[in-house]
């Protein structure tokens, strides 16, 4: 069963640049294995963290992804900084990636 998408960009990106082919692997593997998301929209995901997050915030998503999702960085934790770029990531990824529209 899929999450609801919003769920899963925030847990992810609250969680997660170094751009790491091992970040990248962990945040893929997360979103095919355990939300069960086709491999096009997990792709279009990562690429979209990458290009948003900064290279702190990516490794945090990444560390949550290698944990199943389990993480303690909540968005009040993070700076304003950094949960502007969560909350830009999620908006213009969520639309794209998932839900194929530009």
């Amino acid at each position: 069963m899929k999450l609801p998408v919003s769920v899963l960009l925030a847990s992810i990106a609250l969680a997660a640049c170094d751009g790491s082919s091992r970040d990248r692997a962990a945040i893929m593997e997360f979103c095919e294995t355990e939300v069960g998301m086709e491999t096009a929209e997990c792709e279009c995901l990562t690429d979209a963290a990458e290009e948003k997050l900064d290279d702190e915030l990516f490794a945090k998503f990444a560390d949550i992804a290698r944990n199943n999702g389990e993480g303690d960085v909540a968005v009040s934790s993070n700076s304003t900084r950094e949960q502007r770029q969560v909350f830009e990531f999620i908006l213009e990824a969520a639309p794209r990636c998932v839900f194929g529209q530009e």
